[in-house]
């Protein structure tokens, strides 16, 4: 089965960090395919100033028409210390893979994108955000595929990922608990909700690292730091 993991960076820091991924997996026994882009206009999709976070979805789109069976996309800031084959298996057995992140989506999406995606804030609020910086996709899997069309869809329409990343004099919303937005967090998570996908809560594959957080768990493979 051909595999791939994919990362988009672009300025600052963050092609530092793609080569610390690639370097990360390959010392971890990788041997699949690693598909990094460095710029919007090779990946074809709209600069993060304007549709933040549109890469994603960009570049999972890309995979599955370059004809990968799996990928899993990590953010710059992630990077494995160990071996993961376990996350392949689970997109490929179960056709996806999703870690959730610890927040709800209604605390972090603007009434714009709750509208556009047809949920009001209250039912947002039971709705659990993924962590969409680590996405796995089997696309031979119906619900995989339709997920990241919904998920390309709404990164596309102008409306769900565009917003405030804090709620400043309302700016996201009205609404005291909505705290700003998470673009492709909260558009994953609400297209991941309604088509009945799971979500993995243990934090035994991702963990985020450094200054605040607990140790990571023996069976975390991935840590997220953006310490280059």
């Amino acid at each position: 089965m051909s595999r791939a993991i994919i990362n988009f960076a672009e300025g600052a820091w963050y092609p530092y960090g793609q080569e610390r991924l690639k370097r990360s997996v390959m010392e971890h026994g990788w041997d699949g395919d690693f598909v990094g882009w460095t710029s919007s206009s090779d990946l074809g999709c709209p600069p993060h100033s304007q549709v933040p976070y549109a890469f994603k979805t960009h570049a999972l789109v890309n995979a599955r028409a370059q004809g990968y069976e799996s990928a899993l996309f990590a953010d710059a800031s992630i990077y494995a210390v160990k071996p993961f084959d376990l996350v392949f298996t689970i997109i490929e057995n179960e056709g996806y893979f999703f870690e959730e992140a610890g927040h709800w989506t209604g605390t972090w999406t603007t009434d714009a994108a709750l509208e556009q995606m047809g949920l009001t804030r209250d039912e947002a609020m039971k709705i659990p955000m993924l962590t969409a910086g680590f996405v796995g996709l089997n696309f031979s899997s119906d619900i995989a595929n339709a997920f990241l069309d919904r998920w390309h869809e709404l990164a596309l329409d102008g409306i769900t990922f565009p917003g405030p990343w804090q709620n400043r004099d309302g700016a996201a919303s009205d609404d005291p608990r909505c705290e700003g937005h998470r673009h492709d967090m909260s558009a994953a998570s609400v297209t991941a909700h309604k088509l009945g996908m799971k979500l993995r809560t243990n934090g035994d594959t991702l963990a985020y690292i450094g200054p605040g957080y607990n140790d990571p768990r023996e069976t975390v493979c991935f840590h997220l730091n953006p310490t280059v």
